[in-house]
C-alpha cells in the first residue's frame, strides 16, 4: 500500500470524520487485500516447500504493465480487476488447500 501510496496510484482520504473507520466505504476493501495477501504467503510457503519457482516483476512499474496487459486481455478495465484477481486467488487457494 505504501509503494501505490509513494507512486500516487493510491491515496485514501477520510472525508467522513464523523464515521468510524468501519463504516468507511474502502474498508471493504482494505480487507479484501488483507486477505489477498495472505493467501499469495500461503501460496508462496506451499510453492517453495514443494520446489515449484514463483515468478516475481522486477519492480513496481514492471508490475502496473502486467496489470495493464492482463486488463487488456479480460476486457476488464484496471478498477475491476480486482475482483477477478481475487477469484482467481481464491480458486488457486482452495486447490492448494485440498491438495
Amino acid at each position: 500500500m505504501n509503494e501505490l501510496g509513494k507512486m500516487q496510484e493510491l491515496h485514501f482520504i477520510n472525508c467522513n470524520q464523523e464515521l468510524q473507520p468501519h463504516e468507511l466505504n474502502y474498508t471493504y476493501d482494505i480487507k479484501n487485500c488483507d486477505s489477498a495477501l495472505k493467501k499469495i504467503d500461503y501460496i508462496e510457503k506451499q510453492n517453495t516447500k514443494n520446489g515449484i519457482e514463483m515468478k516475481s516483476c522486477e519492480n513496481i512499474e514492471q508490475f502496473f504493465e502486467k496489470i495493464k496487459n492482463l486488463g487488456g486481455e479480460l476486457g476488464k478495465a484496471n478498477n475491476l480487476l480486482f475482483n477477478e484477481i481475487s477469484k482467481d486467488l481464491t480458486s488457486t487457494f482452495n486447490h492448494i488447500k485440498t491438495q
